[in-house]
C-alpha cells in the first residue's frame, strides 16, 4: 500500500525516459495487482455471506447496496475496488501522519497532555472507548485542530483562477492560472492567530473560538482543502483520530524514546516525523491479560467518570524496558531508580546506584523520570536523581513534575523515596529547583522521605564524589534501616564486564553522526593564569538551524595525547578492538567490537577527578606495601588536597603507580561516561 502510494508520487517528478524506469513500473504494477486481488477477495467473501456480518452499516455494505436515486443503478464490482483502494491508501497515509504529529506536541507539551488525559479519565473512564464519546472530547478535538494547523500532513493545495482578476488589491491573476496555498505560512498567520500563532496552544480551537476563527478569517484553518473537492474522508478520519487517541491516552502514558529528539520532517506525497520513537508505558500498572480483556471491552477497573485506583494490581509494574538485569540477581527487595538527565550526569548516577544495590540485598530497576508518571512503585524505596535546567525539568522529567504539581491531596501514602539533585550554582534563581519541587511535592502528597535531600555543584564539586559520599553514608543505610536489605562486607573489587579483544586492520565506520565545522577558533585568555576561553565559530550541517538563545551541545573527544597516554599504560596495541559484554547497566557499547581508540576517545572520561572511592578500589588491588600505603593515604587524610584540588584522574593515579596490576575491565567501570558540554 505505502509503496503504490509512494511509486504513485514519484512517476509525476521523472525527468528519464519511460525506457529507463522499466523496473519501478512492473513493482508499481505488481503492487496495484496485489491490492486489487485482496479487495476482491473481501468484496467476494461479503457478497458469498451478506447475512454472516449481520448487515452492519459499513462502507462496503454502503457501495453494495446503494442505489443512485437519479439513475437507479448500483456501483459495479470494478468501481467498488478501485474505491475500497481509494479509501484504504488515501485514508491510511495522511491519518497516520497526523497522529505521528499529535503525539509529538503531546509528548513535548506536558501541560497539554495532562489536560487530554484528564479529560479522556473523566468523560470515558476505564470502561470501552464508544461512538458515543467522540463528541464529548472537546479538549482533544482542539488538540488535534492545532496539531494540523502547526503540520498539516498535505502542505498545500491548488487552485485554478477562474477569470482575471487582482487578489487583495496587489496580485494580478489571469482566468487558468494556477494558484498554490502554502498551509505552512496561512496556518501561522500572526492576523488570524496572534502573538502565537508559532506556538501550539489547544486552548484557541476549542469549538467556540474555532467557529469565531472560521467565520472572521474564512479557510484560515484549510488542512482538508476547501470548498466541494475538499477531503471527502474528513468525518471517518476525524472519528478514527479521535477513537484511536482516546484508548491509546487512556491505557498507555507515553514518553519519547528519545528525550533528546528534535522534529525532523520526512516528505513523500505527505509529509510526517522521521525517526520519531515513543514508548508506551500501561497505566495503572494494568498486566497484559488486564488490558487485553479493557480493549475488548470486557475488563473495567473503574466506572466511567470515575478515578479511583483500587483495582490497580501493581504499580510497581513499570515501563517494559528496564536497564537493569532484576531477573539475574537472587536478592530481595525491589530498588527503583528514576533519573533526569540530558546530558548523561544523572543517569550514570542512577547506573552506578543500581551497580551497587545487590551487595546490599536489593535488586534494581533503571528508568526515566517521566516513566514513573502515574506509576510510583509502592513495593520498595524510590530513588530519583535529578537536575534543573534555566529551572526547568530535563527532557525526560516534564511529564512527572506537571503531573506531581497538578495532584490534589494525600494520594502517595505508600510510597517511600530519596531524591538526589545536581545543579549550579551559577543559575542563582533556579539553583537545584526541580529537584527540591520533587522532593517537597512528594512530601506534600504523603509520601515517605526516607532521607534527606542530597545535592552537589557542579561550580566547584567533584560531582561524583559528593554522590558517593551520599549514597554510602546516608542513602544506604536509612533503606537498610526502613527497609532492611545488608551490607556486603567483601571489599574485594569485583566486576560486572567482561572484556576480550581481537585486532583486525579496517576501521569500522561509525553512522548516524552530525558533524559540525570549525571554520574560526582563537584565544580569548590563555592558559597560563586562568582556565582557557576561546572563541569558536561553527558551520552546522544544512538540517540544523540554531537561533539566539539556543544552546550548542558538544559531545567531546579525549585528547589524542591522554588516550595515547592510556593505551600505554595498559600495554594496548592501537589498532586494538575491544568486545565489551555487561551484566549490569552501562554506557558502554556492549556486543559490538568497537576499536579501542574509540573507546577511549568517545565514551569515557579520562580527566575526570578520581573519587574517593575510585582510589580506595585501588588500594584493595594492590599488591606492593609501599604502594598500598600511599594509595590508602591518598583515598583518606589526602584525598581533598593531593587528589581533588588538583584534579587527579584515575589514569593520573594509574600512571603514578607503574606496577599496581589494574584489569582494564575494573578500570573501565571506574571512569564516568563522556558528558556533553552546553
Amino acid at each position: 500500500m505505502y509503496a503504490v502510494l509512494k511509486a504513485a508520487g514519484d512517476r509525476n517528478m521523472r525527468v528519464l525516459p519511460y525506457i529507463l524506469h522499466k523496473s519501478a513500473d512492473r513493482k508499481f504494477e505488481s503492487n496495484i495487482a496485489i491490492l486489487r486481488s485482496t479487495a476482491g477477495q473481501v468484496l467476494a467473501a461479503r457478497q458469498r455471506a451478506p447475512d454472516a456480518t449481520g448487515d452492519p452499516k459499513d462502507l462496503l455494505n454502503a457501495m453494495l447496496n446503494g442505489v443512485d436515486p437519479k439513475t437507479g443503478r448500483k456501483m459495479t464490482e470494478e468501481s467498488i475496488i478501485d474505491n475500497l483502494i481509494t479509501f484504504l491508501v488515501a485514508g491510511h497515509e495522511t491519518t497516520a501522519a497526523t497522529l505521528s504529529f499529535t503525539m509529538y506536541q503531546l509528548v513535548t507539551n506536558p501541560d497539554v497532555y495532562r489536560k487530554v488525559q484528564a479529560e479522556i479519565d473523566r468523560v470515558v473512564g476505564s470502561g470501552p472507548v464508544m461512538i458515543d464519546h467522540v463528541g464529548k472530547l472537546k479538549y482533544l478535538s482542539a488538540v488535534i485542530r492545532e496539531t494540523l494547523r502547526f503540520n498539516a500532513p498535505i502542505s498545500a493545495f491548488a487552485r485554478e483562477a477562474t477569470k482575471d482578476e487582482t487578489i487583495g488589491g496587489k496580485y494580478r491573476v489571469k482566468a487558468g492560472e494556477q494558484l498554490v496555498c502554502l498551509l505552512a505560512k496561512s496556518h501561522l498567520d500572526p492576523k488570524v492567530y496572534g502573538d502565537t500563532a508559532n506556538e501550539f496552544v489547544p486552548e484557541r480551537m476549542m469549538e467556540d473560538n474555532f467557529n469565531r476563527l472560521m467565520k472572521e478569517f474564512p479557510h484560515c484553518w484549510s488542512p482538508f482543502g476547501t470548498g466541494l473537492r475538499s477531503c471527502i474522508g474528513r468525518p471517518f478520519a476525524w472519528q478514527e483520530m479521535i477513537l484511536a487517541l482516546a484508548m491509546l491516552l487512556q491505557n498507555f502514558n507515553f514518553v519519547m524514546d528519545n528525550p533528546s529528539y528534535s522534529l525532523i520532517v520526512q516528505e513523500t506525497l505527505t509529509i510526517k516525523p522521521k525517526d520519531f520513537k515513543i514508548r508506551a508505558i500501561p497505566r495503572g500498572g494494568l498486566m497484559p491479560f488486564q488490558l487485553e480483556a479493557r480493549l475488548a471491552g470486557a475488563f473495567s477497573g473503574r466506572t466511567q467518570g470515575s478515578l479511583t485506583t483500587s483495582d490497580q494490581p501493581s504499580p510497581s509494574n513499570l515501563s517494559a524496558r528496564r536497564l537493569n538485569n532484576v531477573d539475574k540477581v537472587s536478592v530481595g527487595t525491589r530498588l527503583t531508580i528514576f533519573y533526569g538527565s540530558d546530558s548523561g550526569t544523572c543517569e550514570f548516577m542512577a547506573q552506578r546506584l543500581a551497580n551497587d544495590a545487590a551487595s546490599h540485598g536489593f535488586k534494581a530497576a533503571v528508568d526515566t523520570l517521566d516513566a514513573a508518571r502515574e506509576a510510583l512503585p509502592t513495593d520498595g524505596p524510590i530513588v530519583i536523581i535529578t537536575s534543573s535546567y534555566e529551572g526547568q525539568p530535563p527532557h525526560n522529567a516534564g511529564h512527572f513534575v506537571d503531573w506531581i504539581q497538578n495532584m490534589d491531596g494525600e494520594k502517595l501514602d505508600d510510597v517511600a523515596y530519596a531524591v538526589y539533585g545536581c545543579g549550579h550554582s551559577d543559575w542563582v534563581k533556579s539553583y537545584h529547583r526541580i529537584p527540591r519541587l520533587v522532593d517537597t511535592t512528594l512530601e506534600r502528597l504523603g509520601a515517605r522521605r526516607i532521607v534527606t535531600m542530597g545535592t552537589t555543584n557542579a561550580k566547584d564539586r567533584d560531582m561524583f564524589s559528593d554522590f558517593e559520599c551520599w549514597e554510602d553514608e546516608l542513602l544506604w543505610p536509612a533503606i537498610e534501616k526502613h527497609f532492611g536489605g545488608r551490607t556486603e562486607n567483601d571489599n574485594s573489587p569485583t566486576s560486572s564486564l567482561s572484556v576480550s579483544f581481537s585486532s583486525p586492520r579496517a576501521l569500522t565506520l561509525r553512522q548516524d553522526t552530525r558533524e559540525g565545522f570549525v571554520v574560526a577558533a582563537r584565544t580569548l585568555v590563555s592558559s597560563e593564569s586562568h582556565s582557557a576561553k576561546k572563541h569558536l565559530e561553527v558551520r552546522l550541517p544544512s538540517n540544523i538551524t540554531y537561533s539566539t538563545g539556543d544552546y550548542l551541545a558538544v559531545l567531546p573527544h579525549n585528547p589524542k595525547e591522554t588516550v595515547l597516554r592510556a593505551i600505554r599504560r595498559f600495554n594496548l596495541a592501537w589498532d586494538s578492538h575491544v568486545t565489551i559484554t555487561a551484566s549490569e547497566p552501562t554506557t558502554l557499547p556492549t556486543d559490538t567490537s568497537i576499536p579501542i581508540s574509540s573507546l577511549l576517545t568517545s565514551y569515557v572520561e579520562l580527566g575526570q577527578p578520581a573519587t574517593k572511592r575510585n582510589v580506595l578500589s585501588l588500594y584493595l588491588i594492590a599488591e606492593d606495601g609501599k604502594s598500598k600505603q600511599e594509595l590508602y593515604r591518598l583515598a583518606t587524610d589526602a584525598y581533598e588536597t593531593d587528589v581533588r584540588l588538583k584534579r587527579v584522574s584515575i589514569l593520573d593515579i594509574a600512571e603514578q603507580f607503574p606496577d599496581l596490576l589494574i584489569p582494564f575491565n575494573h578500570f573501565l567501570l571506574l571512569l564516568p561516561p563522556m558528558r556533553v558540554r552546553k
